[in-house]
């Protein structure tokens, strides 16, 4: 997989604010869509919604046109310090991936040094400069 990028997606403070309504869920799906619309991304799902919600419930979550990208989900839950980073690693490592970026907002799940990260404000979710990262990162 050494040529293709990988973008580990959270959803809660990332496609919408931390404790939103059930109406605001997945608000900025659309915005997050438009920033990988034209790139070669494999999505893989790290939010702890795979496991409340089955598989074909989270890809229908995306467009048509978005679906073909999310190729799957981290595995098991990984209990104890930075688990978000080690369940990602362990998909990395899994699959051999080499180029690969985690949009999340739970800073506390990745290692402080961890450069991969594309962190959000769990409060907004993704904004305009995480998105600038996103695609400088895409472009990259």
């Amino acid at each position: 997989m050494s040529g293709q990028k990988f973008l580990y997606l959270d959803f809660d403070g990332v496609l919408h604010p931390n404790f939103s309504h059930k109406g605001n869920l997945f608000c900025h799906i659309p915005k997050f869509e438009e920033a990988i619309q034209w790139a070669d991304i494999n999505v893989v799902i790290s939010s702890s919604w795979r496991f409340q919600e089955s598989p074909e419930w989270l890809i229908r979550l995306f467009s048509p046109r978005s679906r073909d990208n999310v190729i799957g989900f981290t595995g098991e839950a990984h209990r104890g310090q930075h688990a978000r980073w080690h369940e990602i690693m362990a998909h990395v490592k899994t699959n051999q991936v080499i180029d690969w970026m985690a949009l999340d907002d739970a800073k506390n799940e990745f290692p402080d040094d961890c450069q991969n990260l594309i962190l959000c404000d769990g409060k907004k979710g993704i904004d305009k400069p995480q998105l600038d990262l996103l695609k400088k990162w895409l472009m990259g």
